[in-house]
């Protein structure tokens, strides 16, 4: 059953993915680097000719060799996840192509394909699947430039294909294809990670015993106490970590300023939180 839901939510992604690309990308010309973005290039210079070439032609061609190549890296569970992701890409690619464009808009286009896309992202992601494209090119090119790190080689790869698409659809599009992956960029880690975000802080006080019996009444969360020294001082007291939710850090802030006025308190935002009082620590809050 459980298989059966991965694969569901797989499927699920690559048809967002499909429908972001062919009614919202293609129609505009929005080049957002990765394989779908050379599959627009080259269906734009194909379009008019005898044999068009479509995205999911290009997608099936560039992906499955690489992905094939790439089975010792990948691991077996990896692979045949992946595997499936793209030949199911390619199958929605080929059936979203006849959906005719949504939004005539450039703007709405851009901003509700980047959103599409991105949770259709997420969603194979979120399963431990990849779709290919630039990191798998990133991956194979690493083993001839071994002195660079896949994620460099994988941002030249995109930057090149969102500069060509520069040179072939001009700056205006190609401005809103940046703004379009930020767009994907951000959903993809907010449906990855969760809406729920957590703040971590960190206080420090000469009263540390009084200000965690306090929290401990106030926001029933745990508190972790860490040995701390200062440098300027040298004097060794508890510095207390506990991780809250933003209501939750509103209280905190009221009961360290009510115990320890002086107190120093750093706060930091935290992507995502498993565990006891959080998400369950299981197989699918891990990407």
């Amino acid at each position: 059953m459980n298989k059966f839901l991965e694969y569901l939510e797989i499927t699920i992604g690559v048809i967002l993915v499909a429908i972001g690309l062919e009614v919202f990308y293609v129609p505009h010309n929005l080049v957002t680097g990765g394989v779908s973005g050379l599959a627009i290039i080259i269906l734009h210079f194909t379009e008019n000719t005898a044999f068009p070439v479509p995205l999911w032609l290009t997608t099936i061609v560039l992906n499955l060799p690489m992905m094939l190549i790439s089975y010792k890296l990948m691991g077996r569970g990896i692979f045949i996840k992946s595997l499936y992701t793209i030949i199911a890409l390619t199958f929605a690619l080929s059936l979203a192509e006849y959906i005719p464009p949504i939004f005539p808009d450039l703007t709405l286009s851009t901003i509700f394909g980047g959103a599409i896309v991105g949770i259709g992202t997420a969603m194979v992601v979120r399963r431990g699947a990849t779709s290919g494209g630039t990191t798998l090119m990133a991956v194979l090119l690493q083993r001839f430039f071994k002195h660079f790190k896949v994620t460099s080689i994988m941002l030249c790869l995109d930057i090149i294909i969102i500069l060509l698409g520069m040179f072939v659809f001009g700056t205006i599009n190609t401005m809103y294809a940046i703004i379009s992956i930020f767009v994907t960029i951000k959903v993809t880690d907010v449906v990855v990670s969760g809406l729920k975000s957590a703040k971590a802080a960190f206080i420090l006080s000469t009263k540390s015993e009084e200000i965690s019996t306090e929290l401990l009444k106030s926001v029933y969360r745990g508190i972790t106490a860490i040995p701390a020294r200062g440098v300027y001082t040298g004097r060794t007291k508890d510095m207390l970590l506990c991780i809250l939710s933003q209501k939750e850090l509103v209280i905190a802030k009221e009961v360290v300023k009510s115990v320890d006025p002086n107190a120093f308190v750093i706060v930091t935002s935290v992507s995502e939180v498993l565990g006891e009082g959080f998400r369950p620590l299981d197989n699918k809050s891990i990407v």
